[in-house]
């Protein structure tokens, strides 16, 4: 334990430096990965990026486009909600073929938060799916996230609700919905039986969703975002019908999930360890569990291949190995960082010609 600790503080300090140290990479038999090329580079900064197939998307300057790769020819699908933006930390954008999905709190100066989930396609005018609203910042919608794949597009967000008493405050808050939702042709429709969510991902027309906690916190003020319960399974539902496929149990708090057509995959914190689970996306067999240093985010899938980042250093894991590869060191805080197929793809912000100008980079693994 002693040597984890040490290790992951060490981690934190390249991560911030932008540098991959042998520890993460696992280097020894470590195979080179081509240096990173740039897809588009934008006028302005890019807040949320996404990309499914040949396509990608990104949201930069308060609107949303779409571009086929080589991203030469740009298609506006459409705005982050009239006048405004949305705030730079609150943003969830995912897409599946032509379709996106997009979303977020809007920046006011008012204590409580507004914003839209919005859904456009090229061709088809911009709709919008659900209002979002937290009072004080307390209680209320909270968009958990998108996730798109092929022909599957879902987003979801979780309803925390306040409930007054005679005694409050304190006061009692706790989840009490929604279901996750999928959006077929621009129009939103509830998956029948998926519990509140916490995380959500998707693939191959399947969705892993790892539930909400529903239990009950007292106190006046306290605030809750939607968190899962530790040691509580990772359900893998059709995406068309909501129907339970598969779930599995990991060890820990899952801070992350995401799926492909074969691998599961969650990172969790246990006892101040942080550990990427992979199981089998058919039947919830585990397939491995391996330590990782630092704080790992932004997890993503193809195949067998996980991919993530610590700090501006971007990894993989394979298989069942335990090997951690370097993929990449971003110039910038990857934003949206996914895999498509062997594509890993990122957006970063970057100072280029004296001012601040967002780009998408990737790189072929």
């Amino acid at each position: 334990m002693r040597v984890f600790v040490f290790a992951a503080g060490l981690a934190a300090g390249f991560a911030a430096a932008g540098v991959a140290p042998a520890f993460l990479t696992g280097a020894a038999g470590a195979r080179q990965v081509a240096a990173p090329r740039t897809l588009l580079v934008a006028q302005k900064r890019v807040d949320a990026f996404a990309q499914d197939g040949g396509r990608i998307a990104w949201a930069s300057d308060c609107k949303v486009r779409l571009g086929a790769l080589p991203a030469s020819k740009r298609t506006l699908l459409g705005n982050t909600g009239g006048s405004y933006c949305f705030e730079p930390a609150s943003w969830s954008l995912a897409l599946a073929g032509k379709r996106a999905v997009w979303g977020g709190y809007l920046k006011t100066a008012s204590n409580n938060r507004y914003g839209t989930i919005y859904t456009a396609a090229p061709g088809s005018k911009q709709r919008d799916l659900e209002d979002l609203e937290q009072v004080e910042r307390e209680w209320g919608a909270f968009l958990v996230g998108a996730a798109g794949d092929g022909a599957t597009l879902v987003y979801s967000s979780t309803y925390v609700r306040e409930f007054n008493g005679p005694d409050c405050p304190p006061c009692s808050l706790h989840v009490t919905g929604f279901p996750v939702r999928a959006v077929v042709g621009g129009v939103r429709r509830s998956l029948v039986g998926t519990p509140p969510a916490a995380a959500i991902a998707a693939s191959s027309g399947r969705i892993a969703v790892v539930p909400a906690d529903r239990s009950e916190i007292k106190g006046c003020c306290a605030g809750v975002e939607p968190h899962p319960v530790p040691n509580d399974p990772v359900q893998i539902r059709s995406a068309r019908t909501g129907a339970l496929i598969a779930k599995f149990t990991p060890r820990g708090t899952v801070l992350d999930v995401a799926l492909s057509a074969t691998t599961a995959a969650v990172i969790t914190q246990d006892v101040g360890t942080r550990r990427i689970e992979r199981f089998s996306a058919a039947t919830g067999a585990p397939i491995r569990s391996t330590g990782v240093a630092g704080a790992p985010v932004d997890l993503s899938a193809a195949g067998g291949t996980v991919v993530y980042r610590v700090g501006r250093t971007i990894l993989s894991l394979t298989g069942a190995s335990d090997v951690q590869q370097h993929v990449a060191t971003a110039a910038g805080t990857p934003i949206g960082l996914s895999i498509e197929s062997r594509r890993v793809a990122w957006a970063e912000n970057v100072r280029i010609g004296g001012r601040i100008r967002g780009r998408v980079r990737a790189v072929t693994i």
